[in-house]
């Protein structure tokens, strides 16, 4: 096979592999294309993540507050029921000890003794007995009265109780929302961080193609050059040929030249300026000798 078909043969290839490596790159293009969009789309997933924790991260942080508080106001109400069970024990025990007598009763018949002793004359004994009836009926009084004090208390305790109650019911309201609401956004989260992950497998798996194909263009590339070089030996090659054809062809046209100078010149006929030339170039190449 000639050098300019095998010329040929090679500038074929290199067409067909020059097609080849416009449609690798045009493959690597869309592919890396498509991975940047993942890539990007992973990043502002990341983002919403991290907001998504922090808005979580801030409730459960309400929530511990809220429940430190409820924490606080059950042990404040576990006393003010202990201080409760405590009145109503004292409350019953002086209950059961009510005096026969009214209090209303008690307190008219003091008055009644305290208007006798400061209207009527009577030696000392008979003033020292009413001031112990009078003592005995304050005690009692007293009695009445400590049973009032303990109503209050008992009352006021269990309004406070009652209280604490609605204001624990209130924070188990708020808490059970918080809860939720940081349910709902960890549910986000994971489902967030699944949808993450399948996107960066997906582009790492586009990355590897993606390198694979830069790879298969770059060894395209590398052969292109070699048919090229190839190619350019060929033509080198038949150029040097087709000059060592000229040269022969003109060598062989400019000994006939010569020839026919030397024919004439010894035939004594008169060269021309161009004979003469052609005559001395052949004895300066040592090819033709004059004689």
């Amino acid at each position: 096979m000639s050098a300019l078909e095998n010329v040929k043969i090679l500038i074929e290839k290199l067409s067909t592999l020059q097609e080849r490596r416009k449609e690798v790159a045009s493959e690597a293009l869309a592919l890396a294309e498509r991975r940047n969009k993942l890539n990007e789309a992973f990043k502002c997933l990341k983002l919403e993540i991290k907001r998504l924790r922090e808005s979580r991260n801030k409730l459960n942080l309400e929530l511990q507050k809220l429940k430190e508080m409820r924490r606080t106001l059950v042990e404040e109400r576990r006393l003010k029921i202990e201080t409760l069970k405590m009145l109503r024990g004292e409350f019953d025990v002086l209950e059961k000890n009510l005096p026969s007598k009214s209090l209303k009763s008690l307190l008219d018949e003091i008055r009644s003794i305290e208007r006798k002793r400061q209207t009527t004359p009577m030696d000392l004994h008979e003033e020292r007995q009413l001031i112990e009836k009078i003592g005995k009926l304050e005690a009692q009084v007293k009695i009445y009265r400590k049973i009032n004090d303990l109503k209050g208390k008992i009352i006021e305790a269990e309004a406070e109780i009652k209280a604490i109650e609605t204001k624990v019911a209130s924070i188990n309201g708020e808490i059970a929302e918080i809860s939720n609401q940081s349910r709902i956004i960890h549910e986000k989260i994971i489902n967030k961080i699944g949808e993450a992950s399948n996107i960066k497998t997906e582009a790492d798996r586009l990355h590897q193609l993606f390198i694979q194909l830069k790879e298969q263009e770059a060894k395209l590339r590398q052969e292109i050059a070699e048919v090229r070089s190839e190619i350019q030996r060929l033509k080198l090659e038949i150029k040097a040929e087709e000059d060592r054809k000229r040269k022969s062809i003109e060598e062989a046209m400019l000994e006939e030249s010569a020839k026919k100078a030397l024919e004439k010149l010894k035939q004594g006929k008169k060269l021309t300026l161009e004979e003469f030339k052609v005559l001395l170039e052949r004895q300066d190449n040592a090819k033709l000798k004059l004689t």
